[in-house]
């Protein structure tokens, strides 16, 4: 799993906290969340697609590509939405 490296000023992490305290969730749940969230339904089901077929070992080594490939995608896309709601 990759990960993205988010930056946070002291008062978006109090905002955070709250708002993760509010949902009852931990603020790395809360966040993993909103990213999925911030991700259109298409992305998010090809990701889902490919680790299905990943964790099944149907065509391993074609879809583990394609899985990172995505991935790299959605990862360039969620943080052009994050940077555009002033997250990044």
């Amino acid at each position: 799993m990759k990960a993205i490296t988010v930056r946070f000023t002291e008062d978006q992490i109090e905002l955070l906290e709250n708002l993760s305290q509010n949902a009852g969730k931990t603020s790395s749940d809360f966040i993993k969340e909103t990213i999925f969230a911030l991700l259109p339904l298409s992305e998010y089901s090809a990701v889902k697609k490919h680790l299905d077929s990943i964790q099944k070992g149907k065509n391993k080594a074609e879809d583990i590509s394609t899985a990172k490939r995505i991935i790299k995608n959605i990862q360039a896309s969620a943080n052009a939405r994050l940077k555009r709601i002033g997250v990044l």
